[in-house]
């Protein structure tokens, strides 16, 4: 989904036909499990996110773990092969920043 209005589409038909506690770990799995090198579909992934944070709060608290643990093993790792995740990491944190899903001190 690249537009908004695709990502309101799909945020709604998930509601309607597969709001279960298994989708929404599987959701939460594939919203986290983004390809370093697909940094485009960060945005779309955070709205999605933003709009389902109201009413399923364990689904960004699964993705906002996640990236904090992501970021401490990297700030740990000094290896400049992982610069790409490490780019990765922070846009997605800074993605749901800017939706407030994610405190600003993170």
């Amino acid at each position: 989904a690249e537009s908004a209005k695709q990502v309101d589409e799909i945020v709604i038909e998930f509601f309607h036909e597969y709001n279960t506690k298994g989708n929404r770990r599987a959701l939460a799995a594939t919203l986290f499990g983004v390809q370093r090198t697909k940094l485009h579909l960060l945005a779309p992934h955070s709205r999605i996110i933003a709009m389902v944070a109201p009413f399923l709060k364990d689904v960004p608290s699964y993705i906002m773990q996640g990236l904090q643990q992501e970021l401490e093993y990297m700030l740990k790792e000094k290896d400049p092969i992982q610069i790409e995740s490490k780019v990765k990491t922070v846009r997605f944190l800074c993605e749901l920043c800017k939706f407030k899903v994610c405190p600003p001190g993170v």
